[in-house]
This record gives structure tokens, sequence and C-alpha cells, in this order.
């Protein structure tokens, strides 16, 4: 149940504008990491993430709540989504 005036669009939302102009995996991570302990105080939550922890089978979780495990990515450009799209078509 959300707690009143907390919107999980919204924070999803701010996600994706961050997420744009980051570059790097790291960028994303320390971005969205923000966001997410925003919306975790905002419930009235006080859960703090775990970074670069052991899960399954050694490997490496970026972030681990309680319940939840976070892997973040390198995000791509539009372009390169774009160009492999085409290349993509072309076979």
């Amino acid at each position: 149940m959300a707690a009143e005036g907390v919107s999980g669009e919204m924070y999803a939302k701010k996600i994706l504008q961050v997420a744009e102009k980051c570059e790097t995996e790291e960028d994303v991570k320390i971005a969205v990491q923000g966001i997410l302990q925003d919306a975790l105080k905002a419930l009235g939550l006080d859960i703090e993430a775990k970074y670069e922890r052991a899960v399954f089978n050694s490997k490496r979780a970026d972030a681990l709540y309680p319940t939840i495990i976070i892997e973040y990515k390198k995000p791509i450009s539009r372009l390169s989504v774009l160009y492999g799209k085409r290349k993509v078509l072309a076979k």
C-alpha cells in the first residue's frame, strides 16, 4: 500500500530522466540509488542498501536490499539502439 502523496509513477519518471543523462553503469547506480532512498524515506522506511555483495553462486549484486537485488547495466545511447535495429533489419 502506497503512502499518501507517494507516487511510484513519479519516482519511475525521475529514474528515466536521470538515466538518460548517464554515461556509465556507475553513473546510473549513483543517480538511481539517490532516488530510491528518497522514495523509501517518503514511505517512512529506513532501509539502506548493501553494495557489491555476493549472491547466488558468487555472483555480485550492485545493490542489495532485504528482499530486492539490483544489477545496474551501462546505458546505451539512442543512436546505438537505432543503429542496432538497422543492423538487425538488414540481415
